[in-house]
């Protein structure tokens, strides 16, 4: 609906962390080297037996594919097995499952910071300790990933880069309007993440 809008008013349109079938611009981040290079982080410390987790409810995005690429990447260039859990599950029973696999994993890399911090809680709540049993990792260096315990090692998207460019992006369709706004097709990728490692990551101990 909302595109079936912005073709009749002919509006100039950036897409801003997504994408879309119909021939819009967009500027997103790098997703599948940004995975690979936080996988690569928990490889760096001895980790082997390394989970990723997705939100099944947010499985649609087109990121969650992409960050499981990244982290497929990483492991196969090690060598190791995947896992990747999508689940619908709540936070306590993922983390049963975790508990009672037949190989234990000593790191998870995690889709998203706000489920990185409720996977902590569901950690603490079975005395799992972060990162002396199991190592965290996640995705967007936002509010709260400072102040948990343990503070979580993340990867900080370049967002004040992505908006600038989508900015400048549309100012140029307004500026020289000589394109039908709904057929520019101008696709930006960002790979100036950085890893910014906390406490939630930490040696293999096991």
């Amino acid at each position: 609906y909302v595109w079936d809008v912005l073709e009749q008013l002919k509006l100039p349109t950036v897409l801003i962390n997504g994408v879309s079938d119909h021939a819009v611009s967009t500027c997103n981040v790098e997703n599948v080297g940004m995975a690979k290079t936080l996988t690569e982080h928990l490889l760096s410390l001895g980790h082997q037996r390394i989970w990723m987790y997705t939100n099944i409810h947010v499985h649609k995005h087109y990121s969650v594919a992409e960050r499981e690429s990244g982290y497929m990447q990483a492991m196969s260039e090690a060598g190791l097995a995947k896992q990747i859990k999508s689940s619908h599950l709540e936070f306590d029973a993922f983390v049963a499952e975790l508990v009672h696999a037949e190989q234990r994993p000593t790191a998870v890399v995690v889709y998203q910071h706000l489920e990185a911090v409720r996977l902590l809680q569901a950690f603490w709540r079975v005395g799992i300790k972060v990162p002396e049993d199991i190592s965290v990792a996640t995705f967007n260096n936002a509010y709260p990933v400072e102040h948990v315990i343990p503070p979580l090692t993340t990867m900080r998207l370049p967002n004040e880069q992505i908006g600038s460019q989508a900015a400048r992006t549309l100012l140029e369709m307004i500026d020289h309007p000589t394109t039908d706004a709904t057929t520019t097709q101008d696709i930006s990728r960002f790979d100036d993440w950085e890893l910014i490692v906390r406490e939630s990551t930490g040696p293999v101990t096991k």
